[in-house]
């Protein structure tokens, strides 16, 4: 089992890194037409509306399809999105995994309680991607200006925004991540996230039961600590 455990991880590792990292990775390279977004409604209002929220958390369930295999493979937990640290993904089902992400580097905790830190320098791809994490949630798109394409569109309350990487490392590995939400006076709130590799598999991040908060926890503090570390 633990061999098993081992690959699941790997296997797993990076494409959590990808999507974490392009989904905060919204640019201002926005294409709007005026019959797909609504009069209001922008890649600019969304960022800002997340980044009102601190902290966010939630469940997600995690659906992973490849063309080479008929069965899907699930994988369900929790999250926390904290706009100054990174994401915390705290894998219940089918085994319990927890990866921390920040802009620097990803934390990777298996079932026997083991850790391994990741720098984003030994990862190339992934510190590129790493800039694009933080410019959704902290209201900051252009920082993601130079690395990608970005489409958005809204109907009524729901919205999409679809990244095409400028990179040919990262495009080597992605051909499009979608992120798609919810957007109220009241809140905004991403529902899901979809990748979509060169290779035909695709990875879908379903987020449900948000709730958002002013601050992070000691031991969500903790985890993020020992990634900077």
């Amino acid at each position: 089992m633990n061999s098993n455990v081992f690959f699941y991880m790997k296997k797993t590792v990076n494409f959590t890194a990808a999507v974490v990292l392009a989904l905060l990775f919204a640019s201002p390279l926005v294409a709007e037409s005026a019959a797909q977004a609504g009069p209001q409604l922008s890649a600019a209002t969304i960022s800002a509306a997340l980044s009102k929220n601190a902290v966010t958390r939630g469940n997600f369930t995690l659906t992973r399809s490849s063309p080479k295999s008929k069965r899907a493979l699930k994988s369900s937990g929790n999250y926390t999105v904290a706009s100054r640290y990174g994401i915390i993904w705290q894998t219940t089902n089918p085994v319990e995994t927890t990866q921390v992400v920040t802009e620097d580097f990803m934390l990777l905790k298996n079932p026997r309680g083991q850790s391994k830190k990741i720098s984003a320098s030994e990862m190339p791809v992934f510190k590129q991607m790493a800039v694009l994490i933080s410019a959704l949630w902290t209201n900051n798109l252009d920082a993601a200006a130079q690395n990608a394409e970005i489409n958005f569109w809204a109907d009524g309350s729901a919205w999409k925004i679809e990244l095409i990487p400028n990179d040919a490392a990262v495009r080597s590995v992605l051909n499009k991540i979608f992120v798609t939400g919810t957007h109220s006076a009241k809140e905004t709130f991403v529902d899901s996230i979809k990748m979509q590799q060169t290779d035909g598999s695709e990875f879908l991040y379903e987020l449900s039961n948000h709730q958002f908060f002013d601050t992070i926890t000691d031991d969500e503090k903790s985890l993020f600590t020992k990634s900077a570390e």
